[in-house]
């Protein structure tokens, strides 16, 4: 795998990664939080749909980064044409979670369970990402 596709991966899940957190502070701080109607009815229920996906696109706060993290997909879509299969999802699968992690605790999320498994659990993969890597050539 060539350095662009490698870079070019890497910045994909840097986006995802990014952006998950940022959505799903987005949701939570939607101001018009729609309520769930009583007597439940497949209508009442439609609207209640209809409500709560307006409200969350109406807030800036969830639609910048949803787009952002749209746009992650179609670039990971375009790569997927030029680069190898097998060495594309696990990389970016692995920066998205690393991404993740750091952009949640930047915005103030705890580490739940002891975060030194979790460091071992990246080293491991990134080692068997070096492994299939250095496998192929």
């Amino acid at each position: 795998m060539d350095t662009y596709s490698l870079l070019s991966l890497i910045a994909v899940g840097a986006l995802w990664g990014c952006t998950n957190s940022l959505i799903k502070k987005g949701g939570e701080s939607r101001k018009h939080k729609v309520t769930f109607p009583k007597p439940v009815t497949i209508r009442s229920f439609s609207v209640y749909i209809a409500q709560n996906l307006l409200s969350l696109f109406m807030d800036w706060r969830f639609v910048l980064p949803f787009t952002l993290n749209q746009s992650g997909s179609l670039l990971y879509y375009i790569l997927l044409g030029s680069s190898e299969l097998s060495m594309a999802v696990p990389i970016c699968n692995i920066t998205t979670f690393m991404f993740t992690i750091v952009s949640g605790l930047m915005l103030g999320e705890k580490l739940q369970g002891n975060p030194i498994w979790l460091f071992v659990g990246v080293l491991l993969v990134v080692g068997g990402i070096s492994l299939m890597q250095s496998g192929k050539s």
